[in-house]
């Protein structure tokens, strides 16, 4: 009889939304987009603060992980999670490969997004 056990490496983040986790996508050692997590749901209060979430995304990437991983992964997939404190978390990394779900994005159609080779275009305005 196989035995698996399986083991949980992200502790519980006391004020965690769903709303507030995201996937960033790394190429070449450089975040080249971000997409919410939870692409099944449509969380209209994160339209407007579109551009705060980016920036803070794309600080903590650039002062907490990007040289940290460098020596190891050059493309990966991360998600983050926002806490409601504003503190940022890495919840997990995942290969870049079609095989990570691409969450709002479609490795077909958005793979020069993805790689890099051009840059994500802004979100669509809210309708209202």
């Amino acid at each position: 009889m196989y035995d698996a056990f399986v083991w949980s490496l992200v502790p519980q983040w006391e004020g965690l939304s769903v709303s507030n986790e995201f996937r960033g996508f790394v190429k070449g050692n450089e975040l080249t987009a971000i997409s919410q997590y939870n692409h099944l749901v449509h969380f209209p209060e994160l339209q407007q603060r579109v551009e705060t979430i980016r920036q803070t995304l794309c600080d903590f990437f650039k002062s907490k992980i990007q040289h940290k991983l460098a020596v190891r992964f050059t493309d990966y997939v991360i998600d983050f999670g926002i806490t409601n404190t504003g503190e940022v978390v890495v919840i997990e990394l995942n290969p870049f490969m079609e095989t990570t779900d691409g969450c709002l994005f479609s490795w077909v159609k958005d793979r020069h997004i993805l790689e890099g080779s051009q840059p994500q275009p802004p979100p669509p305005e809210a309708s209202q």
